[in-house]
């Protein structure tokens, strides 16, 4: 399992505005660019991304976990995407336009 350290920045994204090309150009490893209205997650504390790749049927799944907490409400009834960004400038993308869409977990504390 792979941990991606120094997250500064979270943001969601309705993941049916991202273009629809998006999957096919992360597995060409191409770049991908976010044309869409992003919205800031303020978090509090630190917060881990864990990525882990797994092999079946000749298939290569990659399951990410992005934990962290924050006041904000997300909107529910939604799909959503996630940008993180790095401390080095780095973004990533969680998530695309396609299902299987991220799963998210609240708890309210």
């Amino acid at each position: 399992m792979q941990r991606l350290p120094g997250i500064i920045n979270i943001y969601y994204v309705l993941a049916s505005s991202l273009m629809a090309s998006i999957t096919q150009k992360a597995l060409a490893d191409a770049p991908v660019g976010v044309f869409a209205d992003t919205f800031l997650i303020p978090h509090i504390g630190d917060a881990i991304c864990e990525m882990e790749t797994q092999f079946d049927n000749n298939d290569t799944l990659e399951k990410v976990k992005l934990s962290f907490s924050t006041t904000s409400q997300l909107p529910a009834r939604e799909h959503l995407a996630f940008v993180i960004q790095t401390v080095d400038g780095k973004q990533y993308l969680i998530g695309t336009t396609d299902k299987p869409f991220p799963v998210i977990k609240a708890w309210i504390l």
